[in-house]
């Protein structure tokens, strides 16, 4: 059994094939069920028309298979053909959708014959059928091959997603100094204890790095503005002269909260901004 994901970008649509195997002389399969992983999530609602392939080798007679088609009534249809005209048969299969999100397609009522493969395709050219997992990581698919005679088989392949970005961490994040004066006139940005710098380090870029403005008021922190940070791998600086709105701001307490776009990271750091001398 094996299993792949066309295209494994975390969050793409994609058209998954699916591919089981029987070995020479087994008990022709009557019913074959298959498992999707709970991570792989329907793309968009659902579409009458055909919605995957389904083709299967057969022992010594040559290839069948037929197009799974979606009626306008939720029922899905597997019309199979082959051994030049011999065969011909329409299988009816079931979708269900258990607790765990786990969707469960059966066909049943497989004709007579050895199988030595069958492979289902899901989705059509231009139509992606799923769309994977935001998450990377490994997807595993399970199918159960029951025979004519009752026997069972169960396998299970996985299939990975890929293309997540890197875990971002944002460390190193520093205030100097963390008291200091807001620039009022232009001759202030030159002089010592005007205005600070916020440094910080990040794993990776993002596209840009906010930095929301809190002010100490009667002992709750109150929203005062934002600021907008670099977004670069590595290093950071933003250089803060202490004034927002257009004005300086009054003195007392506050803090900066640093929250890199698209990333659950925060860091909190405080300041005080002085009194004019």
């Amino acid at each position: 059994m094996g299993t792949t994901l066309d295209p494994a970008q975390a969050g793409a649509p994609t058209q998954v094939t699916l591919g089981i195997g029987q070995a020479p002389g087994e008990t022709p399969a009557k019913r074959v069920t298959v498992k999707l992983p709970p991570g792989l999530a329907a793309n968009g609602a659902p579409v009458p028309g055909p919605i995957g392939t389904v083709e299967a080798q057969t022992e010594g007679l040559g290839p069948i298979g037929g197009v799974m088609t979606l009626g306008g009534d939720g029922a899905l249809t597997v019309p199979l053909s082959g051994q030049a005209g011999l065969l011909s048969q329409t299988l009816t299969a079931r979708v269900v959708r258990r607790p765990n999100g786990v969707l469960d397609l059966t066909i049943d009522g497989l004709p007579p014959v050895p199988l030595t493969t069958l492979v289902f395709r899901f989705g059509t050219p231009g139509r992606a059928l799923l769309r994977n997992p935001a998450a990377c990581g490994p997807q595993v698919f399970e199918s159960r091959l029951t025979s004519w005679s009752g026997e069972a088989a169960i396998a299970q392949s996985v299939a990975w997603v890929t293309g997540c970005p890197d875990p971002f961490e944002l460390s190193s994040v520093r205030l100097a100094p963390k008291r200091f004066l807001a620039v009022r006139r232009g001759a202030h940005r030159t002089r010592q204890g005007y205005g600070t710098a916020l440094t910080w380090h990040a794993t990776r870029a993002v596209e840009t790095t906010p930095v929301k403005v809190e002010r100490l008021v009667r002992g709750r922190w109150k929203r005062f503005g934002s600021l907008e940070g670099s977004g670069a791998e590595g290093p950071n600086v933003m250089r803060f002269d202490g004034r927002m709105h257009n004005h300086a701001l009054v003195p007392g307490a506050y803090r900066f909260i640093v929250l890199p776009q698209g990333t659950d990271a925060r860091a909190v750091v405080p300041f005080r901004v002085l009194k004019p001398r």
